[in-house]
C-alpha cells in the first residue's frame, strides 16, 4: 500500500501526536511505502525507509488547499489525517481542511481521519466561540472520510453519535512513545542514586488540567505519616510547577529527558499514578507507557474510560471512581504496603500492554480497516 498521513509534527518537535506518527510510521515502513506530510516551520529527524514532505504553513491555515495536488502527485492509495483541532490552524480553526480532504478523494485517493481531539467542551466563552468552528470541522472531516478511527470510545459516544453522514468510527487505541529498554528496577536505582529501601510514587508527561494534581501530593504525604521512605519522581517538562505543588516534600523532577533516559526514569517507579479527571482512556499515551514498563498503577474510571479496561481493573492495574480520592489514596496504600501485589500487577500490566498498545498490533488494526469495508 502507498499510504500518506498528515501530523502535526515530527520529532524532535515537542508533540505527542508527531511522536504517535513518528513510532507508527517506523512500523508501517516495514511493509508499505509511507510518505508524511507536516507544516513547513518545524524540522524533523529522519525516518528509514518514510518520506516526509512540507506542503503546508501551520501559521496559514489555507495552505492546506496545497494538498490535494501534491497528494495526487504521489499517486497514493490512502490518505490519513492524524487530527486535533488546535493542530492545524491558531484556535483550532481550519475551515479550508474538510475542503481539501473532499478534494484529496476527487483525485481519486481513498481519504482516513483519525480523532485524537474532535472539539473542544463548554467550558467557558472562549471555549464556547471555539467550539463552533470545531464543531464543524470535526463534522466535515468525519463525513468527508471513508474510515474514521477514534483514539477513545467517548469520542463517538459522547461526540459523533448525534450526527449523521459519516463512517462508523474505529476505536483504535495510541501506543507508548517511550521504549521499554527492560532496565531492571534495582538498576535503575543504582543509575539514579535512590536508595533501595525508598518508595518510589512515580508520574510521566505534561501537567495538565485533567489532572487531580493535589491527588499526587495527598498519595505521598499519606505514606509519609505511615514513616515509609518516599519519593516522587516526576518526569517531564513541568518541573517548577510540579516542585511547587510537591514544596517541602521528597521530589525528584530533573526535566525533559530524551527517551532513554524518560525510560531509566519510569523504570524506578515503584507505583505510577494517574488521577484523570474523566478517567484513563486509550488515548492517554502517559498511561499506556506505564504499562509497557511493567509498573504497578493507580488510576481512576471516569467519563472517557474505554470499555476494555474493565476486565483485567484489579489484576493490571487499579482503577478507582474519579470522583473519589479516599478510594484512590486507599488503593495507593494497598499496593505501597503489598510488594508482591505489586510484582505480580507489573507482571499484568506488561501483558495488558502486548494485547492492546504494541505498535505492531496498532499498524496492523490500522492497515486491516483500510483494506476491508466499514460499515455507515
Amino acid at each position: 500500500m502507498r499510504l500518506g498521513i498528515i501530523a502535526p509534527a515530527l520529532p524532535p518537535q515537542r508533540d505527542g501526536i508527531g511522536d504517535y506518527t513518528a513510532n507508527l510510521v517506523q512500523e508501517l515502513a516495514k511493509q508499505h511505502q509511507v510518505v508524511v506530510f507536516i507544516p513547513q516551520e518545524y524540522a524533523h529527524h529522519p525516518i528509514p525507509q518514510v518520506e516526509v514532505a512540507k506542503p503546508f504553513s501551520y501559521s496559514q491555515p489555507k495552505s492546506v488547499s496545497n494538498l490535494p495536488k501534491i497528494v495526487a502527485d504521489y499517486k497514493l492509495d490512502w490518505l490519513l489525517l492524524q487530527y486535533n483541532p488546535f493542530s492545524y490552524g491558531r484556535w483550532g480553526f481550519n475551515p479550508w481542511l474538510p475542503f481539501a480532504m473532499r478534494a484529496v478523494k476527487r483525485r481519486g485517493v481513498h481519504f482516513a481521519v483519525m480523532f485524537h481531539e474532535t472539539f473542544v467542551p463548554v467550558l467557558n466563552w472562549k471555549f464556547a466561540v471555539m467550539t463552533t468552528w470545531q464543531r464543524f470541522q470535526a463534522r466535515e472531516l468525519w463525513r468527508a472520510s471513508e474510515r474514521c478511527f477514534i483514539s477513545t470510545e467517548a469520542w463517538w459516544h459522547q461526540q459523533l453519535a448525534p450526527w449523521s453522514g459519516g463512517p462508523r468510527p474505529i476505536h483504535l487505541p495510541v501506543g507508548s512513545n517511550i521504549p521499554y529498554l527492560g532496565i531492571p528496577p534495582d538498576e535503575a536505582r543504582s543509575r539514579l542514586a535512590i536508595a533501595p529501601e525508598t518508595l518510589v510514587l512515580g508520574y510521566f508527561g505534561t501537567v495538565h488540567g485533567a489532572l487531580r494534581l493535589s491527588w499526587f501530593r495527598q498519595a505521598l504525604q499519606q505514606l509519609q505519616s505511615r514513616s515509609l521512605p518516599i519519593l516522587f519522581l516526576y518526569i517531564g517538562p513541568n518541573q517548577k510547577e510540579m516542585c511547587a505543588l510537591f514544596e517541602n516534600l521528597p521530589i525528584r523532577a530533573d526535566g525533559l529527558c530524551p527517551p532513554a533516559e524518560a525510560s531509566l526514569r519510569l523504570s524506578a517507579v515503584d507505583i505510577y499514578l494517574a488521577p484523570f479527571v474523566d478517567g484513563v482512556s486509550t488515548r492517554r499515551s502517559s498511561y499506556i507507557t506505564a504499562l509497557a514498563h511493567r509498573l504497578p498503577s493507580v488510576g481512576t474510571l471516569g467519563e472517557h474510560t474505554d470499555s476494555l479496561w474493565m476486565s483485567t481493573n484489579g489484576t493490571a492495574y487499579l482503577l478507582t471512581p474519579a470522583e473519589d480520592q479516599k478510594a484512590f489514596l486507599d488503593a495507593v496504600a494497598l499496593l505501597a504496603l503489598n510488594p508482591d501485589r505489586r510484582m505480580a500487577m507489573g507482571r499484568e500490566a506488561r501483558a495488558f500492554y502486548e494485547s492492546n498498545f504494541t505498535w505492531e498490533r496498532i499498524g496492523g488494526e490500522l492497515i486491516y480497516h483500510l483494506t476491508s469495508g466499514v460499515s455507515r
